[in-house]
């Protein structure tokens, strides 16, 4: 029997909840022309690609946003029609509430917008005037910029970058907890090419104390075993 995943359960409490402290908060600001009247509710926007395949996924968290709210209206729209030429997706002069459709909208969920080949210059466009809106954001592109290896990278390659946000034996004790990582390029400065080529050398001499991983971090698409690792080294090593 596979134990209980209550993940999509609390994710979908987290997000009927974050629709509740949006009304609540903004339940000063005058009635909107831009929002039908029927509407009652603030709405979550699920953000999504033109060909989704990853659907049951998120119908499971909808599915637990109506348990705990059934009144939340729940939209789902791509990055084409929620751009401004559509006419559909509108920021509010003035208090930048975010409406589309006639909904209010209380949260931007976004299941694409990952990669940039989920982007043409409408969609950047488009990206630009949801972030800008009041609407809670889910990832917020702080969460989205950590995501990436190379704001991971930079956090971990000492207490210098991390000074900003902590202070002394805090910072080092954090320092601590991160695994060694190294990026395979000179390009951006985190270290020269000897730093580099040594890495490469001792991965193919002891791949299995090493993990390959893509810039994003999805889970997914990570190299580890020692065959694998000293595979696409080799391939590396043979191309640059």
């Amino acid at each position: 029997q596979l134990p209980e995943c209550p993940s999509a359960t609390k994710f979908g409490r987290a997000l009927a909840h974050t629709v509740s402290e949006y009304a609540r908060k903004c339940q000063h600001l005058p009635q909107s022309s831009l929002g039908y009247s029927e509407h009652k509710t603030p709405a979550i926007l699920v953000v999504v690609s033109d060909c989704e395949t990853n659907i049951f996924d998120q119908r499971s968290i909808e599915e637990a946003v109506l348990h705990a709210n059934s009144s939340i209206p729940i939209l789902r729209r791509t990055f084409a029609e929620l751009a401004e030429v559509a006419g559909r997706a509108v920021v509010e002069l003035g208090t930048s509430r975010l409406f589309v459709d006639g909904h209010e909208i209380a949260v931007i969920y976004y299941r694409t917008g990952y990669a940039p080949d989920h982007f043409n210059e409408e969609a950047w466009r488009t990206k630009l005037r949801l972030e800008r809106s009041l609407a809670v954001k889910c990832p917020s592109v702080d969460y989205l910029l950590a995501n990436m290896k190379l704001v991971q990278t930079a956090l971990a390659s000492g207490p210098t970058v991390l000074s900003r946000f902590g202070k002394g034996a805090e910072v080092e004790k954090l320092v601590g907890t991160f695994a060694k990582q190294t990026v395979l390029s000179t390009d951006f400065h985190f270290a020269d090419a000897a730093v580099i080529d040594r890495m490469v050398a001792e991965c193919r001499k002891d791949p299995s104390k090493f993990v390959l991983k893509p810039q994003r971090e999805g889970g997914g698409n990570n190299i580890f075993g020692g065959r694998h690792c000293f595979s696409f080294l080799s391939d590396y090593v043979t191309t640059h």
